[in-house]
């Protein structure tokens, strides 16, 4: 009989939520109101229901976990929350128990999510996507300086290379609009020696010239590989973050050379020494890619 009773009002419970949804007050209305009247596991229902939850939503299912004593599970759905939405904070009526739950968790999502983000905004960059990039490295430095994150070593370098690389993002012809030389050539009367800069009065931005990280200690680790592997070739792309000391702050794998190769070179990477990136005559963060290739051994 509790059974029943358990599975009945649990069905009343998800019709009452959809009725709502429909009908009734926004989810997000809904959701505030049963936290408030601390009806907490209907807040979980609720949130649970809706699998496009917004990050406001999202919020009160770790109020909830919170106000039930269950602290790990409120950490978790903070970090959840912040994975899709980095930039979220708390209502500003929350209390500061609930900022600090996600403030720890951008704390622990954010350098894994912000490098993630910088490789994204490289590959536009580098194909030319203007818009695409201003709007990436615009995200990434939005992100470096939130104050959750201002003691964080790896956001703060992330945060500067992004600026960086923003300002030649901005350089980038805008999609759709003439060359300066090709507005020329349609002019009747144009004039050879002038300079359409120059002739408008504009000036255009000086581009911080970066230079990249020079090796001076680069060894790859041995490649041993068993029989049936050996006399096939395997091509790869490792990803180092060097710091103004020369030395590899961090190390990704781009593309995967081999599964039993990765990490022997993610490891060697570790030991690795360079001259740094030279920015306006002074050393700064920057990214050198190291592409590795393993020659068939021939017995």
């Amino acid at each position: 009989m509790r059974r029943v009773v358990t599975l009945g009002f649990a069905l009343a419970v998800a019709v009452g939520v959809q009725r709502l949804d429909a009908q009734g007050p926004s989810p997000l209305a809904h959701v505030r109101d049963l936290y408030s009247n601390a009806d907490y596991e209907n807040v979980l229902s609720a949130v649970a229901a809706d699998a496009s939850a917004s990050p406001q939503i999202g919020q009160y299912k770790v109020f909830s976990l919170i106000a039930l004593g269950r602290s790990v599970d409120a950490e978790q759905a903070a970090e959840a929350v912040l994975a899709a939405h980095l930039d979220f904070h708390p209502d500003s009526d929350a209390s500061p128990r609930l900022v600090e739950v996600f403030a720890t968790a951008r704390r622990k999502v954010a350098p894994d999510r912000l490098k993630s983000m910088y490789v994204t905004a490289r590959g536009l960059l580098d194909s030319k996507n203007r818009d695409g990039a201003i709007k990436a490295f615009t995200e990434i430095t939005a992100v470096a300086g939130d104050p959750d994150l201002k003691e964080d070593k790896t956001t703060a370098e992330l945060g500067l290379l992004a600026n960086g690389f923003l300002e030649l993002s901005r350089a980038l012809p805008v999609p759709g609009r003439p060359t300066a030389d090709a507005a020329s050539a349609k002019t009747e009367t144009p004039a050879p020696s002038a300079d359409p800069a120059s002739a408008s009065g504009a000036r255009r931005p000086a581009l911080p010239a970066v230079s990249p990280p020079q090796p001076i200690r680069e060894d790859l680790p041995r490649w041993a590989p068993p029989t049936t592997l050996a006399r096939a070739e395997y091509k790869g792309r490792i990803l180092v973050h060097v710091g103004v000391d020369g030395k590899v702050e961090r190390a990704e794998i781009l593309d995967s050379v081999h599964p039993l190769y990765d990490e022997l070179l993610l490891t060697a990477s570790k030991g690795w020494s360079y001259k740094p990136g030279i920015s306006n005559g002074a050393p700064v963060p920057a990214d050198h890619i190291v592409e590795v290739v393993l020659k068939p051994r021939v017995p």
